[in-house]
């Protein structure tokens, strides 16, 4: 399956940031950045080219990198900088970003090191229930409409999308997703009860020139397995995106879940 480059620092704050630090870490890191790349390697970082043979239906590629902290910001917090892929290749100039993110903003980062993640399926013990634990921000469009009720067939449409196009743009390969039969088998496995808000947050965009509004659902969701259902390559998926998040905005931290049994 594919292989996830986790690069992790230790963050150190004089006091403790206000506020979901994802965003202020994806803008200012992009500006950074500049200076280590030429043009040509940070467009697609940002601007990933898409493909017209698969862009009919999904019409934007999904971004070679993702910001991993936490929710609720501390005066001592990990951040992990996960690059997909060939993005991978950028470590070095990502490195350097970081470096002087942290000397700019009066931040002591620490390179912790690389960790490889190859995710592998789930093991659960004979059990019928399972929950997802939403821990940052997460935005789902299902039709149209911001998720609202978190149905398990909507965020394995979800998955199974993104890890198809992360597994297209970033690593040059086709995995073979059957999408329908998957997406019907979810569908067999019951919402027991959820719990969650919404949450939103503003951030201004430079290269926007105005203001972003981010918004997702932070909580938990319990769900019953029917005695009929192999899991194993729905929590083969949901072990990947655990690691490379789901829904929009993952660059700037959303999208985090944790599955539990």
């Amino acid at each position: 399956m594919l292989k996830i480059y986790k690069h992790r620092y230790h963050l150190r704050y004089e006091t403790a940031p206000k506020g979901f630090q994802g965003p202020f870490f994806r803008g200012v890191l992009g500006l950074y950045l500049k200076k280590y790349l030429p043009q040509k390697d940070y467009d697609h970082i940002f601007n990933t080219p898409t493909d017209n043979k698969i862009m009919k239906r999904y019409p934007e590629a999904p971004k070679g990198f993702v910001i991993d902290i936490p929710y609720i910001p501390a005066q001592e917090m990990e951040l992990n900088l996960i690059l997909l892929g060939k993005n991978n290749n950028y470590s070095d100039a990502f490195s350097k970003a970081v470096r002087d993110l942290g000397a700019y903003n009066k931040i002591d980062i620490y390179y912790i090191g690389e960790e490889i993640v190859s995710p592998d399926k789930k093991r659960f013990t004979q059990s019928d229930h399972f929950s997802i634990k939403y821990e940052t921000p997460v935005h789902i469009q299902y039709k149209g409409r911001i998720w609202e009720r978190p149905e398990f067939h909507i965020i394995m449409r979800n998955t199974l999308r993104r890890v198809f196009l992360i597994g297209y743009y970033h690593y040059d390969v086709t995995l073979p997703i059957d999408f329908n039969r998957l997406i019907k088998q979810s569908e067999g496995i019951i919402l027991k009860d959820y719990k969650w808000e919404c949450q939103k947050i503003t951030r201004v965009s430079s290269r926007k020139k105005g203001v972003m509004n981010i918004e997702g659902y932070i909580g938990i969701s319990n769900y019953k397995i029917m005695s009929e259902i192999c899991m194993d390559e729905l929590l083969m998926y949901l072990g990947i995106v655990e690691n490379i998040h789901v829904g929009k905005n993952t660059v700037f931290g959303c999208g985090k879940i944790t599955v539990n049994q």
